[in-house]
């Protein structure tokens, strides 16, 4: 199917290439460069597929100086990222439980105005991409362990944030859940009754439980 047949939707065959890849996952710097992409070929396509109304999840593996920037500093960096409309699923990503000594946070917040790069879970239930899908995908290069693979079953939202807020934080789990472990991975120290006292205090103000 040409482009000029899909003209409503632009759903061809290089858009459908950039929603595999993105899907097919890679280091930071190839997912970079597949979100620019994928944001550069969303841009083409009807405006239902990018905007979300609904609070979306995203999981984390924090380490010492990013848990300091977002539960005491409370700003974290952020990018074009996959977020996903299931709590559930947010919970299981990479096995649900970060390295030891890593952090695990689960974030949600509902997507500010233009920050919705590509609603996936809505385009997975378009009966039009799905009948591009079918008809390209001896087309696509990796198609197998990216659209192929994954399809719609990530309810995924590819968001572009600029930063999260500790306000954002919906969930802590992981090996060092608990306070203790959480104070001895920002300062390398033991719990003192100061440095205890401190982190109450912020997490209280920061509204984290």
């Amino acid at each position: 199917m040409t482009k000029e047949e899909r003209g409503r939707t632009s759903f061809t065959t290089e858009f459908i290439q950039a929603v595999s890849d993105w899907q097919r996952g890679g280091d930071a710097r190839q997912k970079l460069r597949r979100g620019v992409r994928l944001k550069e070929l969303s841009a083409e396509i009807d405006e239902r597929f990018r905007r979300c109304g609904l609070v979306t999840y995203r999981q984390i593996a924090l380490e010492k100086g990013s848990i300091w920037s977002l539960i005491a500093e409370r700003k974290l960096p952020e990018t074009v990222s996959a977020w996903t409309l299931s709590p559930g699923v947010a919970k299981m990503f990479k096995g649900g439980v970060p390295p030891d000594g890593w952090q695990g946070v689960i974030v949600a917040l509902k997507p500010p105005a233009g920050s919705v790069i590509l609603n996936l879970d809505a385009i997975y239930r378009s009966d039009e991409f799905l009948a591009a899908l079918e008809s390209d995908q001896g087309l696509i290069t990796g198609y197998a362990d990216g659209a192929g693979r994954y399809g719609g079953t990530q309810s995924e939202v590819i968001l572009e944030i600029e930063s999260l807020d500790s306000s954002d934080i919906y969930a802590l789990g992981g090996y060092s859940a608990d306070r203790d472990t959480l104070i001895r991975m920002m300062f390398d120290s033991e719990p003192t009754p100061e440095l205890v006292r401190w982190f109450e205090e912020n997490s209280r103000k920061a509204g984290v439980e």
